[in-house]
C-alpha cells in the first residue's frame, strides 16, 4: 500500500465515525467543555488506531491539517484527560520509543467500529484489485 492509499483509508474510517459517537463517549468520561475541534481530533485518533497504525504527531498533523506542535499539544492535553495513553517501549531510539494509544477506559465508551472498518478495508482491497486488472 502506498502512503496516499493509507492516508485515504484512514480518511474513510474518519468519515465513518460519527462526531456524536465521540462526543457522547467523552461526556461519559465526564469531560467538560468539549469543543468540536477536540471531537474531530479524537475522531482522527480513533481512525488511525482502528486502521492499525500508531497514533503519531506527524500522522495527525498531516491528516488533521495542523502543525506538529499543535498536534503534540492536543495529544498531551487528551492524555491529561485520560482519553489517550502515552506508552514507552524499550528500545535504543529514544525518539521512536513512545506511542500514543486510546485509553482502554475511554475505548469502552465507544461503539464497536470493527464492522465498519472491515467493510472499508474490503472496499479498498476490491478497488485495488480492479485497478490492477486494468
Amino acid at each position: 500500500m502506498r502512503v496516499e492509499e493509507v492516508l485515504n483509508y484512514i480518511r474513510k474510517i474518519y468519515e465513518a465515525i460519527e462526531p456524536h459517537e465521540i462526543y457522547y463517549a467523552m461526556k461519559r468520561m465526564r469531560l467538560k467543555r468539549i469543543l468540536d475541534s477536540t471531537v474531530d481530533f479524537v475522531r482522527w485518533c480513533v481512525a488511525i488506531q482502528e486502521a492499525g497504525f500508531p497514533i503519531t504527531t506527524q500522522l495527525l498533523a498531516v491528516l488533521a491539517n495542523i502543525s506538529r506542535t499543535g498536534a503534540l499539544h492536543r495529544l498531551h492535553s487528551l492524555g491529561d484527560k485520560k482519553v489517550l495513553l502515552l506508552l514507552h517501549r524499550e528500545g535504543k531510539d529514544p525518539l521512536g520509543s513512545y506511542q500514543w494509544i486510546l485509553n482502554p477506559i475511554f475505548k469502552q465508551y465507544l461503539p464497536d467500529f470493527s464492522s465498519r472498518v472491515a467493510s472499508l478495508y474490503d472496499e479498498l482491497v476490491l478497488n485495488k484489485h480492479e485497478e490492477d486488472k486494468t
